[in-house]
């Protein structure tokens, strides 16, 4: 960030009294129409789910989601062109200038093809410049196509760059762990459950560079992206750090009825699944510090689930603030993160994702 239980019939009841609450509230209050993000078929998107929604449940344990941040974080080797080496920093002014223990952008992308087409993935390059000169740093975009309505989109994104601020050498090392390992690992997750899948709506898998000097990756992809049908857009940005254990996560949708929306959906996934989490849904107070203000400042609906990390809580669910005391340090690893909360968030990104692109059996 910059500075299994067959649950068809509860999930289908929560929907719809859901969706049904919401439209009494309409009427009385005379609130703007709000769309409803299942589309029209919301009683068999219900009766459909739970194939999907089992191989996530059952196929991305907690373990190999570790062994994700491990090697994202320079824990554990990689395997690049054959060869064996660590990924000791993500730092983008070390990644894009070929530093040798910052080869994150070729390990992506071969980790990408082996469960996509060539043509599903695109290797996204931008300008960016500092005070003294220009560089060309690159996005990363896997798609998943709609076999429906393609044009409609859902943008899972998370930024794969870290940083150290004081105390060490970036260029050396910046392992990044809970910032943001832990969300890059969610769309590795991702593309390799949902390669296989067909949804009504095009799922666009984005890893984004440069957000610690200033949310570049996401600002160059809107700027040459059309973003007209971008439905919604869930942003993951450190989801590791609970050290008192209570389980709650911040959504951050701001004040757009249809951001809120998105984070409504997680909540009631949350309590669909029985997912061990509790959520704070922010609007005024939420934080414009991550990938998800670049589409808000399109009026593109987008929110960032990150960790109980900032003080704007609004309820007594996450009331006192747990932020990570190794953001943007060289000791932000995996000994730090709770693997299992991490884990869970992850699983509820991953099942709201199928819930808004709605899967084809």
């Amino acid at each position: 960030m910059q500075f299994m239980i067959n649950k068809k019939p509860v999930l289908l009841r929560i929907i719809l009294a859901f969706w049904i609450v919401l439209l009494l509230i309409q009427i009385c209050c005379n609130m703007p129409q709000i769309q409803h993000p299942f589309g029209t078929q919301a009683t068999r998107l219900a009766e459909e789910l739970l194939a999907v929604d089992q191989k996530i449940l059952q196929q991305s344990t907690a373990q190999h989601y570790s062994m994700i941040i491990q090697k994202l974080s320079g824990e554990q080797p990689v395997i690049i062109n054959n060869e064996e080496m660590y990924l000791r920093s993500r730092y983008s002014y070390a990644m894009f200038l070929d530093y040798p223990d910052a080869r994150v952008m070729p390990y992506l992308t071969e980790q990408v093809l082996q469960w996509v087409k060539p043509d599903q993935v695109e290797i996204d390059p931008y300008t960016y410049t500092d005070a003294e000169r220009s560089y060309t740093w690159q996005n990363l975009i896997v798609t998943i196509p709609g076999q429906t309505t393609p044009d409609e989109k859902i943008l899972l994104t998370a930024h794969f760059d870290s940083i150290v601020v004081q105390g060490g050498d970036a260029l050396k090392y910046a392992p990044g762990a809970d910032d943001n390992a832990t969300g890059t690992a969610v769309l590795l997750e991702a593309v390799r459950l949902f390669a296989d899948e067909s949804f009504e709506k095009t799922i666009e898998i984005i890893f984004f560079s440069g957000e610690e000097e200033g949310l570049n990756g996401s600002r160059a992809y809107l700027e040459d992206h059309s973003y007209d049908n971008i439905q919604a857009v869930i942003n993951v940005d450190m989801i590791g750090f609970d050290s008192n254990n209570d389980h709650c996560m911040e959504i951050h949708a701001g004040t757009n009825p249809d951001s809120q929306i998105i984070g409504l959906v997680i909540q009631q996934v949350i309590i669909a699944y029985d997912i061990d989490l509790q959520s704070e849904l922010l609007s005024n107070t939420a934080t414009d510090r991550s990938d998800h203000a670049s589409f808000w400042a399109r009026n593109v609906p987008a929110i960032t689930v990150i960790e109980n990390f900032f003080d704007t809580a609004t309820s007594d669910v996450c009331a006192l603030p747990d932020p990570n005391p190794d953001y943007h340090q060289n000791e932000d690893t995996l000994a730090n993160i709770n693997i299992t909360y991490a884990h869970d968030i992850s699983q509820a990104i991953l099942l709201t994702i199928t819930q808004l692109a709605i899967p084809i059996e």
